[in-house]
């Protein structure tokens, strides 16, 4: 949407049996990476899409954001059972935009932020529990970021005044 380059006919696909799945490209095209909002972006255009309220339902949505994302991308997980990875986010579900809790699938399709997950477990190891996150150190992260993105725009800056100045 923020590229301005169409809606994909997810229902169409997955009635004509195409595995479908979702995830974000890059802050380029969008900046808060957050599946959860992948998931209500594609729930929603895809009703638009269709001009079909009844398209794209939550059932669908979580199904694509789960299992037909990893076999889209030939990943054995997407799924909880024996066997497979332990790969799951837990969401609080004691948020007020979560309440009340009638239609579980529904909220994580239409109304789940990523503010509303407690903790994330990728192959059976706690990545984050209770918000914080255990495997790196956040704050070097965002510092690491923030001085490569100024050191990127310094560059840009100085390349495009030498450009201006040797008449492009």
């Amino acid at each position: 949407m923020k590229l301005g380059s169409g809606m994909a006919p997810v229902q169409r696909m997955r009635e004509a049996g195409v595995t479908v799945g979702l995830g974000t490209d890059g802050a380029a095209s969008n900046n808060d990476l957050s599946m959860l909002d992948e998931a209500r972006d594609a729930a929603m255009l895809g009703k638009l899409a269709a001009d079909d309220a009844s398209a794209v339902p939550a059932e669908a949505v979580v199904e694509m954001a789960t299992r037909g994302s990893a076999d889209a991308i030939g990943f054995e997980s997407g799924r909880l059972e024996a066997g497979a990875p332990a790969d799951l986010a837990v969401i609080d579900l004691e948020q007020p935009h979560l309440t009340p809790p009638h239609d579980l699938v529904s909220h994580l399709a239409y109304a789940a932020a990523a503010s509303d997950v407690r903790h994330t477990v990728c192959d059976g190891q706690v990545l984050m529990r209770d918000r914080e996150v255990l495997t790196l150190d956040e704050r070097a992260v965002r510092e690491r970021a923030l001085e490569a993105a100024e050191a990127l725009i310094a560059r840009a800056e100085t390349d495009l005044w030498a450009a201006f100045h040797s008449g492009w």
